[in-house]
C-alpha cells in the first residue's frame, strides 16, 4: 500500500456525491490518521476537502499468467465518507514516463471520467 495525498477538487459538472453508496468492489482507498501532516506545510491551498489516504494498488488489477497486468474492470473510489463513485475500465495504456494511466467512466446515473496515473514506483 502506498500513501497518497487525496484531495477532491470540485468543478461544475464533475461532482458526484453518492452517501452510504453500495460498495460491490473493494475500497480503493483507506484513511490514514496521521496528525502530523499539515496540509499548509505540505504546500495544499484552495482545497475543498483534505484526507490522507493509503491505496491498495491490487485493486487496480492483477498480473495475468502471461506476465501483462491485467486491470480491474471495475473500481471504487471513495474520496470521502460521504462521496463516493464507481467507475469502470475503458481503457488502460502505458504511460509516458514509466508507468501507466487508468481511464475509466463513472457509473450510472452519474456521469464523469476517471484517470489514474501510476509512475513505476507509487
Amino acid at each position: 500500500m502506498r500513501r497518497l495525498i487525496v484531495h477532491l477538487t470540485v468543478m461544475a459538472a464533475a461532482v458526484c456525491l453518492v452517501g452510504q453508496a453500495l460498495v460491490a468492489a473493494p475500497a480503493l482507498f483507506e484513511e490514514v490518521q496521521d496528525p502530523s501532516v499539515d496540509p499548509a506545510a505540505l504546500g495544499i491551498e484552495g482545497v475543498a476537502r483534505f484526507r490522507l489516504v493509503e491505496v491498495d494498488l491490487a485493486h487496480l488489477g492483477t498480473d495475468g499468467r502471461d506476465g501483462t497486468f491485467d486491470p480491474a474492470r471495475e473500481i471504487v473510489l471513495n474520496l470521502f465518507e460521504d462521496t463516493v463513485v464507481h467507475a469502470t475500465l475503458e481503457r488502460m495504456e502505458p504511460s509516458p514516463v514509466e508507468g501507466w494511466l487508468w481511464f475509466g467512466n463513472v457509473d450510472a446515473p452519474y456521469d464523469g471520467l476517471v484517470i489514474l496515473a501510476f509512475h513505476e514506483c507509487t
